[in-house]
């Protein structure tokens, strides 16, 4: 369980001579294509499109005096200024991508008070499930779409190799392969294989379907990984 309540890629937030005050998730931000029907016929939901959640956190950076604690200020807005892991004293990680820093308030003349505003995903940490067969039926858990990668390590030459629907080509014996959808990408040996593929779309769970079937043109030894991920 995490000691303290905000930490930024692993480091808690007081390595930057900080501390939290206050934080709010926002709501999840849906953009919903309804259909009235005619007649008044029951609505129905045609599409639905999840977009990044607001995450406000309000810290104070303590500094030895002014110039100290606008140090200490700069050096933390640089290190939430790219995307970051955040996790937060509800035990949720927020990937985030910095959108916004208030004035800066000083309730002291060593005290810098601000608001750091995000735009964030919230999710629970990373899973990997090891596929023991083909078929093989896995339930996803989260409630808002989340992209999984795919990693298997050829056991002899391949000419061509279907899973999840996505078929690669010409893959070595011993080539380890990596279908990347949390990061959009599909490696072998670590250079990029995508113009190998048959892939029109990275693969990603669907919460209004959670039970996807992984299945493969022969069985392989594969992992499964993803990130839970919520509204």
């Amino acid at each position: 369980m995490p000691t303290e309540p905000m930490y930024i890629d692993g480091m808690p937030l007081s390595d930057y001579g900080a501390k939290l005050l206050d934080w709010k998730p926002g709501a999840p931000v849906l953009t919903n294509t309804i259909t009235p029907g005619n007649n008044y016929a029951f609505p129905r939901l045609l599409k639905s499109e999840i977009t990044p959640k607001c995450l406000t956190a309000t810290v104070d950076v303590i500094g030895a005096d002014y110039a100290d604690a606008m140090q200490k200020y700069s050096a933390l807005v640089l290190a939430v200024n790219k995307t970051t892991e955040l996790l937060m004293p509800d035990g949720y990680y927020y990937r985030s991508a910095l959108s916004g820093v208030s004035e800066v308030d000083w309730p002291t003349p060593w005290i810098a008070e601000f608001t750091l505003v995000f735009q964030s995903v919230q999710h629970t940490a990373l899973v990997s499930v090891d596929i023991p067969r083909s078929p093989f039926s896995l339930h996803y858990g989260g409630t808002a779409p989340a992209g999984y990668r795919i990693e298997f390590t050829a056991p002899d030459a391949l000419p061509d190799f279907t899973i999840c629907g996505i078929t690669l080509n010409d893959i070595p014996n011993g080539a380890k392969v990596v279908i990347d959808g949390i990061e959009k990408a599909v490696t072998q040996n670590g250079t990029n294989k995508f113009s190998e593929t048959g892939l029109t779309d990275f693969p990603v769970f669907d919460p209004q379907h959670p039970d996807t079937v992984i299945s493969m043109s022969r069985f392989i030894p594969a992992a499964i990984s993803y990130y839970p991920t919520y509204l």
